[in-house]
């Protein structure tokens, strides 16, 4: 349905030449529901046909009834500031009076006002439906900030107060600065058969909001969006009359919560339109196709130290085979700025040590199981699979282990010191040349697909959106072939020198999706166990992602990890790279941790690249391996670490499970983080059988101080 059907434009009055209209604020509350009925003062551009004058109004008839709403407020006790020698619009002249509300009575005792001596005001007002049919309440709600940036601010925090409420974002037509539209049903719209529709906008200074709720029977979206449009053409005839300085405005062309489905509709419902209404977006807010230099800009409030803004647990996971259920997340990415939609990734499966003739093995409980991409919502303080997205082989292929195009989690060669066995170690379920162990993930901007860091060659691996196999980078010397599948060996050989099960844990694309960087969970052992085992070196690949279908090696980067003994570690074996998140070209977020469930160590650090010393042509420093030379030999022979600064202590906010393996970027001050819990293996014991523990995935949205540029 088109979000205006039905809505015809009357043209009200002309946007003053040269002029620019700003945000406000609104106060996010209890908000319920009514229906659009239109009264007859004329100060409408958008509405339903009123029977008794379907006329339009010219400019000065609407800057005639702006005058005289200016006077009679001022004059009833209601005024106008002078704010820098300017009138300011009374927000009781903007808010709709109960005469308009046929059917409905105001309720007193929930009207607040409040008006500042900096020219800040807010007002809600709720109404009650009497009579008729129509939502049962309607909660209308304007409000003016100090400045466009501040109305920014306060309709991101408007928003994520709905979305924490149990409410969730659905499309809604472009008006103002900006527009976000709401929807949810039972105990958040007032009753199990209670639903509830939304629409906040901002302009200039100025934020409307319009909430209903009621049966489903009589309440809808379109009453909301009648309330708030009506709102809006009061708001437009005021600031004809006298339009508001901004001291302070917001970014132009900033529409930080407008999704891309919003965005197509919004464009939509403008090229139907006979006319744009004056507070219509003149900018056009950038679709999931669009690129960007870095995360987009931060429009919820600021904070002076690092706050957890949400945290929640998958406690329904979608339900596999055996008893086990979605889980084992690791990496993950934010498609978009609301914060609530995120991206992962399984591992391989299900699976757990046992030992097999005294040597330590895989256990494999579903040796079928097929990696998967898996969408998620934050909703109603809970977390929700939306989506899942098997990998598989190109279409006319089939994968020798489950004889279809569903790949497995299993070794896809000899030698990768890991082999598949039963749970009871009786059966060796051999290697799959398509099998993958995802371990990150990142989404591409420009076409929808995805890369994948994997552990097994350690390679990365590039799928189509719907999750088909399309290209595999390995190691010079892998010697991998994937019939159907392009395989290019692009990353130096000593790569092969990984540890077992300790891949490309950390993968990310740079918002513009021309850098891909991807990094190892520990040393390479190279040359030895010894020395890996003991190296803070970690190695950090760019690739050149110009050309997605040709990428090409363009630089290798060390991230020197912390010591062991400064974060309560007892080896420096035992810490590992989370996950990575790029901010830019040059910049990523790396997560650093332990192996410790409840340790200390869980950090996220910036890390700049530029100044950093490319070693992809060099792999020894004066006779020694990158693993193996120390600090004071990358100082005398001039190679430079990339820079790394902490930027949040997960430890200290509560979260500190032992794999924390999933960090996302939302926009320039807003994290996510996510753990891998296993699948809910705790252990495979002596006779095969599975001991299952542990808790449910948890995904944990963080605010930080300084914007991350």
């Amino acid at each position: 349905m088109t979000p205006l059907a039905g809505y015809r434009m009357v043209r009200g009055c002309l946007h003053q030449s040269g002029k620019q209209r700003r945000a406000a604020e609104l106060t996010a509350g209890n908000r319920d529901g009514a229906p659009a009925i239109h009264g007859d003062d004329g100060l409408r551009q958008f509405g339903r046909p009123y029977p008794r004058r379907t006329g339009t109004l010219t400019s000065l008839a609407v800057r005639a009834v702006a005058a005289l709403l200016l006077l009679t407020t001022s004059a009833s006790g209601s005024r106008a500031h002078a704010q820098s020698g300017a009138l300011v619009p009374d927000l009781r002249a903007i808010m709709l009076p109960a005469t308009d509300m046929p059917g409905y009575t105001a309720d007193e005792s929930r009207t607040s006002f409040q008006d500042r001596p900096d020219g800040s005001a807010s007002l809600d007002a709720v109404f009650l439906r009497t009579g008729g049919t129509g939502p049962t309440e309607v909660r209308l709600a304007a409000a003016r900030t100090a400045s466009g940036k501040a109305s920014l601010q306060a309709l991101a925090a408007t928003r994520d107060a709905l979305l924490s409420g149990g409410w969730t974002q659905r499309d809604a037509p472009l008006l103002g600065d900006e527009a976000v539209g709401f929807e949810t049903s039972g105990t958040p719209a007032g009753g199990a058969s209670n639903v509830g529709h939304g629409f906040v906008f901002r302009y200039g200074r100025h934020l409307i909001g319009a909430i209903v709720t009621g049966p489903s029977t009589s309440t809808t979206f379109d009453n909301a969006l009648g309330y708030a449009v009506q709102m809006s053409a009061r708001l437009d005839a005021m600031l004809a009359l006298a339009p508001l300085p901004d001291p302070d405005p917001a970014p132009a062309g900033t529409v930080a919560s407008t999704s891309p489905t919003v965005a197509a509709s919004a464009a939509s419902t403008a090229s139907s339109a006979p006319s744009a209404p004056s507070t219509a977006a003149r900018s056009k807010p950038e679709s999931a196709s669009s690129t960007s230099a870095g995360p987009p800009v931060s429009t919820r409030p600021a904070v002076t130290v690092a706050t957890v803004a949400m945290d929640a647990r998958l406690e329904n996971a979608p339900e596999l085979e055996n008893g086990f259920k979605i889980g084992g997340f690791s990496g993950l990415v934010a498609p978009d700025a609301t914060g609530t939609n995120f991206i992962t990734t399984t591992d391989r499966g299900p699976n757990g040590e046992i030992k097999v003739d005294g040597k330590k093995e895989l256990a494999f409980p579903l040796p079928n199981f097929s990696p998967r991409i898996v969408k998620l919502r934050l909703e109603g303080g809970q977390l929700q699979v939306t989506d899942t997205i098997v990998l598989k082989v190109p279409d006319g292929y089939t994968d020798p282990v489950t004889r279809s195009r569903e790949l497995t989690g299993l070794p896809a060669f000899e030698g990768s010191g890991e082999d598949a066995y039963s749970p009871d170690g009786k059966q060796a379920y051999g290697t799959d040349p398509y099998g993958v162990d995802p371990e990150s993930i990142a989404l591409d901007p420009r076409d929808g697909s995805y890369w994948l860091g994997e552990e097994y060659g350690p390679s990365i691996v590039r799928v189509a959106a719907d999750g088909t196999l399309l290209m595999r980078i390995t190691p010079k010397g892998l010697g991998l072939s994937l019939p159907g599948v392009a395989v290019r060996e692009l990353l130096p050989e000593a790569y092969r020198l990984r540890k077992a099960n300790r891949g490309f844990e950390g993968l990310t694309l740079s918002p513009d999706g021309t850098r891909l960087f991807v990094m190892l969970q520990s040393p390479l052992l190279n040359p030895d166990k010894k020395a890996g085992e003991a190296s803070r070196h970690v190695r950090i690949a760019v690739f050149d992602t110009s050309d997605g279908d040709n990428p090409k090696l363009a630089g290798i980067y060390v991230y020197q990890m912390q010591k062991a003994s400064d974060v309560g570690a007892a080896e420096q074996d035992e810490l590992k790279i989370g996950d990575l998140a790029a901010v830019s070209r040059t910049r990523i977020l790396v997560g650093e941790r332990d192996s410790v469930e409840g340790g200390s160590h869980k950090k996220v650090y910036l890390v700049d690249l530029a100044g950093a010393t490319d070693v992809s042509q060099n792999d020894e420093i004066d006779g020694k391996t990158i693993e193996q030379a120390s600090e004071a030999d990358f100082k005398k022979a001039g190679v430079e670490y990339a820079r790394k600064t902490m930027v949040v202590d997960l430890a200290k906010l509560g979260f500190s499970p032992d794999k924390f393996e999933g960090l996302a970027l939302v926009d320039s001050t807003t994290i996510a983080v996510v753990n891998d819990n296993d699948f809910g293996v705790s252990a495979i014991d002596s006779r095969g059988r599975v001991v299952r523990g542990g808790s449910a995935p948890r995904l944990v949205v963080i605010r930080v101080p300084e914007p991350l540029q």
